[in-house]
């Protein structure tokens, strides 16, 4: 250790090893949840030999919500009771397990902030006109800014006064609008690629970014709307897939307030060197797009489309600007607008060094091959049931007296809508587990006049439970079955089992079942007829995309009335 400190390297103390599953375990584990210094600790796995056969990372909760603050008060710029609100939001929502780590942060450090929060705005340090220099200089300033703030509130009772009463006004108010990256170019110059790198890198460092695409959306005023749910959806950063090609393209963005930085893809050797890529890439793509798809038989006309976009381009004249060649790999740009988001953005960001570059190409990749795959917008991802007859058969026949019996089925697990914001890295899991089978193991049966279902569960065991739910297509009524032994094995990040951003009731137990409206919000509860399944009951599925509006039903018949 003294070597190590000789050359002015930080070390850290050894110690004295714990086992697993004891108190002393336990107490150390809980001990790194709660450090406000530390963003955590890897821990090593030592078996008898004293030979690490494992190491996992154990996470400080109270840094998380530190830096959560953090980014509430200088990146969107919150005090006040707007500030206490989404904080307490924030702790309200997390896990038991995380908030019992978090009391003493909640007892001594809520408050604290919150007032820290009003003395930057009460004393000038902070206000709707700083800028980006100023706030990047709040954030490196952080620990300093608090011990000024402790001192002058204790020597000064009147600004005490103000720190305690402070509530920003109409002027001050700032919404908490994220970085926004716009993309300028004709068809094929790369924009759509270059975004889904950005949006993959984003996720690996942790953000909340948001990939919105005008072929997604539709028309012009579905795209606006989708920019403006996402502004307030508390992502870190927008970004918008678009041609952009003019002011008259992109004065819808005046009135959303963005704080953009525009990327456009010129060709240095001028407009016709830019259509030949851009053409040569059209036409390798093939289908890989929603909209502009084209071969080299139609090779004039797409040339001709191609010369009309790029002599229409006007990238903006005003504000910052990064013009990227279309001749370069996406790599290179991506790293060029890292650089520029690090430098100009409110959010902080790692060094691109850190980020696994060929694993973020892969998704954008993923993605185009998908578009090939599936050119109608999928909605749905199910598990297509292989073997329908032996559903029925393990029916009670006077379950489905007086209902229309369905012959296929399906377990719709996740819903994706049709909504412009896509998840390019879901969707890169979606394309890798399509066709793939799976076992299923079938519960029980629920039966009401209305219809009936049967529960589902995976054979093995999973931490991320999920509960599996029906849908029946053709009635006004959905109905969704909740069990306690539903779960998910599959690697992909999927946890809504329905368009609904109402989660299952925690107390949920086999026999419960929840109907509600078409969107799925939960209505009324009632109990219903209950048959369960003797052990061996299971068949294989296969993972499947929907893509029709109205879904093959998924129940195991209705009624007929």
């Amino acid at each position: 250790m003294a070597a190590l400190q000789s050359f002015g390297l930080d070390v850290v103390t050894p110690q004295l090893a714990v086992e697993l599953g004891t108190d002393e375990y336990a107490a150390l584990r809980d001990g790194m949840a709660r450090r406000l210094n530390r963003e955590g600790a890897v821990v090593n796995g030592c078996n008898e030999a004293g030979v690490v056969v494992r190491m996992w990372r154990q996470r400080s909760h109270a840094y998380a919500m530190e830096r959560a603050a953090q980014e509430d008060i200088v990146t969107h710029r919150l005090c006040g009771v707007a500030l206490r609100s989404r904080l307490a939001g924030k702790l309200a929502g997390l896990p038991e397990e995380v908030r019992r780590c978090l009391g003493d942060w909640e007892a001594e450090r809520l408050d604290h902030l919150v007032r820290f929060a009003a003395w930057l705005h009460v004393t000038g340090r902070q206000t709707a006109r700083t800028d980006l220099g100023g706030l990047q200089d709040l954030r490196r300033r952080w620990i300093t800014l608090q011990t000024q703030f402790t001192q002058c509130v204790a020597a000064d009772a009147h600004v005490r006064s103000q720190v305690m009463h402070c509530e920003p006004s109409g002027d001050d108010a700032v919404t908490s609008d994220p970085d926004a990256v716009v993309c300028v170019g004709p068809q094929g110059c790369g924009k759509s690629t270059f975004s889904r790198t950005l949006y993959a890198l984003l996720r690996q460092a942790g953000l909340s970014p948001c990939w919105i695409n005008q072929d997604e959306a539709g028309g012009r005023r579905q795209f606006l709307d989708a920019i403006r749910r996402a502004q307030r959806g508390g992502h870190t950063h927008l970004i918008i897939d678009k041609m952009n090609l003019d002011e008259a393209a992109r004065d819808g963005y005046a009135d959303l307030g963005l704080r953009a930085l525009p990327v456009v893809w010129p060709h240095p050797d001028g407009t016709d060197a830019l259509v030949d890529i851009c053409f040569d890439r059209v036409c390798r793509r093939g289908s890989a797009h929603r909209t502009f798809k084209a071969d080299r038989r139609e090779g004039r006309r797409v040339r001709q489309t191609l010369l009309d976009c790029a002599t229409r381009c006007r990238p903006p004249t005003e504000g910052p600007l990064i013009e990227v060649s279309v001749a370069d790999d996406t790599a290179t740009i991506a790293r060029r607008v890292w650089a520029e988001l690090s430098a100009r953005g409110l959010t902080d960001i790692p060094e691109i060094q850190t980020l696994d570059m060929a694993a973020a190409l892969g998704v954008a990749n993923a993605c185009e091959s998908f578009l090939c795959r599936f050119p109608r917008h999928v909605e749905y991802a199910a598990i297509q049931i292989a073997s329908p007859e032996r559903v029925l058969e393990l029916v009670p026949p006077e379950m489905l007296d007086g209902k229309k019996v369905q012959k296929a089925f399906h377990v719709t697990t996740l819903y994706l809508g049709r909504d412009a914001c896509k998840d390019p890295v879901l969707l890169q899991q979606l394309v890798g587990v399509l066709g793939e089978s799976i076992e299923l193991t079938l519960t029980s049966v629920a039966s009401d006049p209305k219809g009936t279902a049967i529960a589902v569960r995976t054979r093995e065991s999973s931490p991320a439970k999920m509960f599996i739910h029906t849908s029946p297509s053709r009635t006004r009524r959905v109905f969704r079955l909740c069990t306690a032994t539903s779960c998910w094995t599959i690697p992909m990040r999927m946890t809504r089992a329905a368009p609904s951003s109402v989660s299952p009731p925690a107390h949920a137990s086999p026999g419960h079942l929840s109907s509600g409206s078409r969107e799925g919000h939960c209505g009324a509860r009632r109990w219903l007829q209950w048959h369960p399944l003797p052990p061996h009951a299971g068949l294989v599925g296969c993972w499947w995309p929907w893509w029709c509006k109205h879904l093959p039903c998924d129940c195991i018949a209705e009624c007929t009335a």
